[in-house]
Formats: C-alpha cells, sequence, structure tokens
C-alpha cells in the first residue's frame, strides 16, 4: 500500500537538460482526442475521492469538478507527449515535456492549469494513491510548486463616494445582511448560553437558526449532513444537493447561515462571547434608540466583516485559491467603478476550445459564481447584467482589500515577514508500528477562558514527535526547552536529553524511546507537557477517544480548539493577559510598545478569540507523511 504524504513547500528551479521538443498544436491531431479520452476514463473513479478531499480542504463542489476539468487538460498532454501508462505516477522530464507541449497551445500562460495539477499532485500523496517513487513524487511536486508561481497583479484603487448619512442609512436597512444579523441579535436577547468552545448549545440551534429563516435542529446522534454533494458526470460540473425539511446537526457550525452570521456578530464586535455566555456589547447600534450615526457605523462593521470572511476563505483555499482568488477581487474592485464586469463572462461557454486558455479562465469564473450569489443574497452585491458593489459599501470593500494587502504578497507567492515558523521533525526518529490512532485533548493550565487543541496522532509515534504536534497546535516557535511529565511533582519526566532532568523527578526517559501507546493506555490517560521554563507554559494532555485506523482520516490533524494561543515570550500567563489588556486599552502606558512589539499598527486590534484551524492543519501536514 502507497504510503501518505505530505505537501512540499520548497521551491526549485525548473532545469531542462538542452533544448525542449515543441510539438506541432495538439488540437489539430486525433491523438488528442485519444489522450483526453484516456485521461477522463482514468480519472473516472477518482472523482468522488478527490471531491470529498477538496471539499475537506479547499473549497465547494463546483469548484473540485471546475478544477478536475483543467486536471484533465494537463493529464491529456501526459498521456499524449509520453504516453504515460498511469495518471498516478510521473516524473520530472514527462512534467518539463507535458507542460512545454501545453505552452505550444496556450502560450506562457500556464499558470492556471499548473496550479490545478498542483492540487492533484497534493491530493494523490495525500491520500495515498501516488504509485511512483518517493524521489519522483518531490521532485514532481517541486517542480509544479515553480511553474505554480503568479504574479502580484495591480488593482485599480477603490474611490469612495461621499454618501449623505440619511442615504447611507436607507440603504444599509433594505439590505437582506442587516435584517438577518439584526433578526439573531434580538434572539440573542440579553445573552445565551454557549459551550465551552464558543457556539449555542444544541437545544437552542432550532430556535437560533428560525431567525434567520432556516430549518434545523441539534441532535447529538442525529442525521449527519453529506460529506459531499450527489456527483454527476465528468462532463458536466453542476451539482445538485438532495433538500431536506428540516437539517439535523450536530453543532451550530453545520448550518452554514447561522454560523456565518453568529461569526459576523463576534468579528463585528457586537457580541461578546465567554467561556459560558454570549451577551451584546454595549453601544452595539441594534438598540431602538441608536442614533443614525451610530447605526450607520455598526452596519459598515456589520459588511466589512462579513467580506472579510470571504476574503479570508479566499486566502485559506491552497493552490487553487490563487487564480479564483485573483479573478474574484479584479471583479469586485471592477464592481466599485464605472466599468463593472459584464455577467456573461461567468456563463460556462461550451463552444470554448478545451485546449485554451480561455476555456480554463472561463471554467473558474463560472466556479466563482457560488460566491457572488451568496453576496448578492445579502444585499453585498447587485448581479444583473452586470456584477455591481452598491456604493455605501465600496467603503467595506477597500478596507478588506487594505487589510488584506500584507496578506496578499504571502499569498501571490512573495516572502512575508509574517510566515509561520516551519518547525522541522526529527526524521531520524522512526515511529513505532501504530494500532489506533489516538484522540488527544491539550488545554493550556491555568488560563480562563481555556484555550484548547483536539489533534489526532497514530499511538505509534513518539514523544518527541508529540513535541513537535504540539508546537504546531499552538504556534510555539521552537526556540525553548520542554519536557513531558507523567505521575505528578515526583512522576517519570520525558525529555529530549538537552538538559538535567529535576531532581525531583524519580526517573527521567528519552522521549524519542517511548511511544504514545506505552503512555496512553486508556480513556482518560493524562500527561503533561510543559514548553519554556521561563514562561512556563504547562500543558495538560488527555487521552478522549481511541479510534480504528482506517476510519481515522490523515493524521496527525486538528479536531477542534479554541482560542488562539499566547505568543511566545510574553512572559507567561500574566504576561500575556497584560499583552492583550495594553493592546485593547490605548490610555494603557504600555500600549504603544505591545502594539509594537506584536507587530501591529494603530486602529489594529488583536482578537483572542480566534481560532483558526486551517491554519493549524496547515503546519500539521507537513508531518503526514511520516506520521500518517
Amino acid at each position: 500500500m502507497s504510503q501518505k504524504k505530505t505537501s512540499k513547500s520548497g521551491k526549485k528551479q525548473r532545469n531542462r537538460k538542452g533544448p525542449a521538443q515543441k510539438p506541432g498544436n495538439p488540437r489539430h491531431g486525433s491523438a488528442v482526442s485519444l489522450g483526453a479520452f484516456r485521461a477522463e476514463k482514468l480519472l473516472a473513479p477518482m472523482i468522488p475521492g478527490f471531491v470529498q478531499w477538496f471539499e475537506r480542504s479547499e473549497g465547494e463542489a463546483a469548484e473540485a469538478l471546475a478544477c478536475l476539468k483543467v486536471i484533465g487538460v494537463v493529464l491529456a498532454e501526459f498521456l499524449q507527449v509520453d504516453a504515460v501508462p498511469s495518471v498516478t505516477a510521473f516524473t520530472t522530464d514527462e512534467a518539463v515535456r507535458a507542460f512545454d507541449a501545453l505552452e505550444a497551445v496556450l502560450g506562457e500562460d500556464t499558470d492556471m492549469a499548473a496550479d490545478a495539477f498542483h492540487l492533484y499532485i497534493d491530493f494523490l500523496g495525500e491520500m495515498g494513491l501516488w504509485t511512483g517513487t518517493d524521489h519522483d513524487y518531490d521532485a514532481v511536486h517541486d517542480f509544479v510548486d515553480e511553474e505554480a508561481q503568479f504574479p502580484v497583479p495591480e488593482f485599480p484603487e477603490i474611490m469612495v463616494p461621499r454618501i449623505p448619512e440619511d442615504e447611507e442609512l436607507a440603504a444599509f436597512e433594505v439590505m437582506p445582511l442587516i435584517s438577518q444579523v439584526g433578526a439573531l441579535f434580538e434572539w440573542i436577547g440579553t445573552g445565551k448560553d454557549v459551550t465551552s468552545t464558543g457556539v449555542l448549545r444544541l437545544s437552542d440551534i432550532e430556535a437560533a437558526a428560525a431567525s434567520l429563516g432556516v430549518k434545523a435542529r441539534g441532535q447529538r446522534q442525529g442525521k449527519q449532513r453529506s460529506d459531499a454533494p450527489a456527483l454527476p458526470g465528468f462532463e458536466s460540473l453542476e451539482v445538485k444537493d438532495a433538500e431536506e425539511p428540516t437539517l439535523v446537526v450536530r453543532s451550530m457550525n453545520d448550518v452554514p447561515e447561522l454560523e456565518m452570521m453568529w461569526r459576523c456578530l463576534q468579528d463585528a464586535e457586537l457580541i461578546e462571547v465567554g467561556s459560558t455566555k454570549a451577551v451584546p456589547r454595549q453601544g452595539h447600534g441594534f438598540e431602538a434608540d441608536s442614533t443614525p450615526a451610530r447605526r450607520v457605523e455598526t452596519y459598515r462593521k456589520t459588511a466589512t466583516s462579513i467580506l472579510q470572511r470571504f476574503e479570508d476563505e479566499i486566502r485559506d483555499a491552497g493552490p487553487l485559491g490563487t487564480p479564483i482568488g485573483m479573478l474574484r477581487r479584479a471583479v469586485l474592485t471592477m464592481g466599485c467603478t464605472e466599468t463593472p464586469m459584464p455577467m456573461e463572462k461567468f456563463e460556462l461557454d461550451e463552444d470554448l476550445d478545451p485546449d485554451g486558455e480561455e476555456y480554463l479562465t472561463n471554467l473558474l469564473a463560472n466556479a466563482s459564481l457560488g460566491m457572488f450569489t451568496v453576496l448578492e443574497e445579502l444585499g453585498l452585491l447587485s448581479l444583473d447584467t452586470h456584477v455591481r458593489v452598491p456604493k455605501h459599501l465600496w467603503g467595506s470593500l477597500k478596507t478588506v482589500f487594505e487589510k488584506s494587502s500584507d496578506d496578499y504578497g504571502e499569498f501571490y507567492g512573495l516572502p512575508s515577514g509574517g510566515e509561520e515558523p516551519q518547525i522541522e521533525m526529527r526524521r531520524n526518529t522512526t515511529p513505532a508500528k501504530s494500532t489506533a490512532v489516538l484522540e488527544l485533548k491539550i488545554a493550556l493550565r491555568d488560563l480562563t477562558p481555556p484555550i484548547w487543541r483536539t489533534v489526532t496522532v497514530p499511538n505509534g509515534a513518539r514523544l518527541s514527535h508529540l513535541h513537535y504536534i504540539i508546537q504546531s497546535a499552538f504556534g510555539w516557535d521552537g526556540g525553548h526547552l520542554h519536557e513531558f511529565q507523567a505521575g505528578g511533582r515526583n512522576g517519570t519526566t520525558y525529555s529530549s536529553g538537552d538538559f538535567e532532568a529535576s531532581p525531583y523527578t524519580d526517573k527521567n526517559v528519552e522521549e524519542r524511546t517511548v511511544a504514545l501507546s506505552d503512555v496512553f493506555k486508556r480513556k482518560g490517560s493524562k500527561l503533561e507537557y510543559t514548553y519554556d521554563f521561563g514562561d512556563n507554559w504547562r500543558h495538560l494532555i488527555t487521552l478522549e477517544n481511541i479510534l480504528p485506523l482506517k476510519d481515522a482520516g490523515a493524521v496527525p490533524r486538528c479536531l477542534d480548539g479554541a482560542r488562539m494561543a499566547p505568543e511566545d515570550d510574553c512572559g507567561g500567563i500574566w504576561g500575556w493577559l497584560e499583552l492583550l489588556e495594553a493592546i485593547k486599552d490605548p490610555a494603557h502606558p504600555a500600549h504603544e510598545d505591545r502594539m509594537d512589539w506584536m507587530g501591529l499598527e494603530e486602529g489594529e486590534t488583536l482578537d483572542p478569540e480566534k481560532f483558526d484551524i486551517k491554519a493549524i492543519n496547515k503546519r500539521l501536514r507537513q508531518f503526514q507523511d511520516l506520521l500518517g
């Protein structure tokens, strides 16, 4: 059985040996038709798996199917140029010749094709479907990484118009978004109970969803939503969802409309979510006696928070997010001008040459239409003959794009000062044979409200591996000593051997010699992990569940969690709390110093309630080839 692999982040220069041979235009030969036919036939069995994988990590099913169309175009060139017998194993030389053949048709504009193929290689590696050698996988992945680099686009500046306050207020108040947020706000009233993860309790889901016009109810062992919509044939991008009278869910987050509006209230700082209760903030702007100016300010923040969420989703969408993100941002920016994008550009044109660049662009544009439709339903866009952004929202959109400008540098492949540290696991530490997967809850001690993560790890992993997983899950930079401890102060410690063990311990063991199955033997087993003996970050690790290997999916993986982790070297618990207080209060004597230390500009804020599971899992993927 093929070993699962993780995606590679390194870049290598494309290096051809001798002049590349340029075949004639492949559109005019029967061989390409045969190559396309073979590609479609060989891809067909993988469509359901690819769509489910794509929905878990990248985006919607319609985008997955659009991506598969592009992948089919690339694979057709592989099958044509070198008569490659498989679509699950390639060499770098084959990749070079296939992309040269694409350039004969597309010119130099093969970025979109390379981006889609990048995802396909990730899919093969992560799902254990790659049948070639490890060396070829890494080499092809690095080659496609280099091919998929995009130039930074230049977007026109959004010129925010001056709108009289009464006109702006009237425009906001007819928006479905404002009506829905107001309805949910009215339902919340003076406050509602929440779980430890900051979401509504199961018993409240039905009433909360009803305030938004959605039929849903919470149930612990209820019917679950389908992992993926029913798939049509490979030739169609249309996905049809079966409709249910009432959606039965296990979490508020499984109701998209409710989850989106709840997060909107938090992001716009209209509600405060504590460890047990969510309450409205004072002067939130939805009160009946709010002044027009206050209401306009609140509505602007609400619209901005929703637009920011869509922007963040694109930035976190993996390789395919690059071309889609550029296209969507260009369309929205044009929607704030006198020359908006015509709607006809988003219609799927079956008459376009399947091997041409316009066809690939058209596929991605059509896949983007779903997001624009959601924005239209909320009143954030107008889709008639053109894609237009209402003028009272131009300021919100400009705020979002300006805030994301630094992120876009990294998004389009440029160096960024805010990149996450890449922690390199010690690969000379071989895991033991795994017989099950452990579901571990890791919580920082002595903090209220709690900061925690739930991760899945194979029981054959060593404690030295778990160290790196914890570092990635909490975003620590790995620059300090650490140790594990079982049995309290005088129990057994497990360390890397980089320092002398505590004199109070009865026994110290080399952590790389200990498998997780040796210390987590039954549900409820506990272990303590301390990182940075100065700041003294103590983590309590509890075994919550033991899962069969076949049911656990890719590991390690973060399943859940709450709140952002403290910043490394901030001075421990009290230092972190003081830092948050100083950043929150401009009058605090340490405000300017702490803002500078965190790299924040005046007016920016730090949200301690933010929990970014996508970023955590992105960091954890680097360990899946060793432990998966």
